[in-house]
């Protein structure tokens, strides 16, 4: 696979796996991270096929281990505020903040490859986007109750 056609891949993570179908050069990178939305408490992980709708971006193998959440792992880099990554993703997911927890691994590629995937970052944000605008509340996390109590009424 030349370069311009790995630079331009972005979308639904089945998506982009279907266009580097053979490449052994490529692959597809969730973002946030599989195991942050996992361990989330977002709706969107409990639909059918949610593995394959979430957004990803294409990239070489090589760059592809360098980043920070691969293989699931909750190891460095830690965050700016020396939380572990996936920890601080799933933070992020967990109060509703899609966006922050994708701009982590958006930063972290750029960090790690400059500008040799924004062709496919933007396709991706605007995948995200698309899914947010059809369903808005897709990304918003499901607060369990902290008890089974009616919420308390003052009476005047």
């Amino acid at each position: 696979m030349d370069l311009v056609k790995l630079q331009s891949k972005g979308g639904a993570h089945r998506d982009v796996r279907k266009g580097i179908r053979g490449d052994r050069r490529s692959q597809s990178h969730h973002a946030p991270s599989q195991a942050a939305i996992a361990g989330s408490n977002l709706p969107f992980k409990d639909a059918p096929g949610w593995r394959g709708d979430a957004p990803a971006v294409c990239m070489s193998r090589s760059d592809h281990q360098r980043t920070a959440s691969f293989g699931g792992s909750n190891r460095s880099p830690y965050g700016p505020t020396g939380i572990p990554y996936k920890t601080l993703q799933i933070t992020h997911l967990n109060k509703g903040e899609f966006f922050a927890a994708q701009n982590l691994d958006i930063g972290n590629i750029r960090d790690i490859a400059g500008a040799r995937y924004e062709t496919g970052i933007i396709q991706m944000r605007n995948y995200t986007i698309q899914l947010v605008d059809k369903n808005p509340n897709l990304f918003k996390p499901q607060h369990q109750p902290i008890n089974n109590f009616p919420p308390y009424r003052y009476e005047t």
